[in-house]
């Protein structure tokens, strides 16, 4: 692998010939193309793919919502996408089906609760919670 010095990166992305270019953390690289074809994957590879199709479907889903500046922020080396998929594709069989939603992770991070945060169930036996908190004045909010 390639790093390029000069911000070609700007002008080119993506596969010319047998040639990969792409940017990452803010640094342009240069690779030669995989040389795979559709029809190659094993079975335990379908399997993963079908497990990592389920884990990037919850990321559509989530990504317009407040979920993805979390997972941004909490991104150090990756972006909020790949962070998210990595801590989710434990929650995840290798078929696609869900092992324990408890496993899934839609926030991460070093999170404090709000001010006089609580949380209760609304009567006995309902899967109904009732959660409130006082806003902060001088807390930090996400728009």
């Amino acid at each position: 692998m390639a790093r390029m010095k000069r911000n070609i990166g700007d002008l080119v992305s993506g596969r010319i010939g047998n040639v990969v270019f792409y940017t990452r953390n803010g640094v342009n690289y240069v690779r030669a193309a995989p040389d795979r074809k559709k029809d190659s994957w094993s079975p335990q590879q379908l399997l993963h793919r079908q497990r990592f199709s389920k884990a990037s479907y919850l990321w559509s889903q989530l990504k317009k919502t407040k979920v993805a500046p979390i997972w941004n922020l909490a991104a150090e080396r990756m972006n909020g996408y790949a962070c998210f998929i990595k801590a989710n594709m434990p929650a995840y069989a290798l078929d696609g089906s869900i092992i324990d939603p408890k496993m899934i992770k839609i926030s991460t991070g070093n999170l404090h609760l709000p001010l006089d945060f609580e949380a209760s169930r609304e009567a006995v036996g309902s899967s109904v919670v009732a959660v409130s908190w006082k806003n902060d004045p001088n807390g930090w909010m996400m728009n």
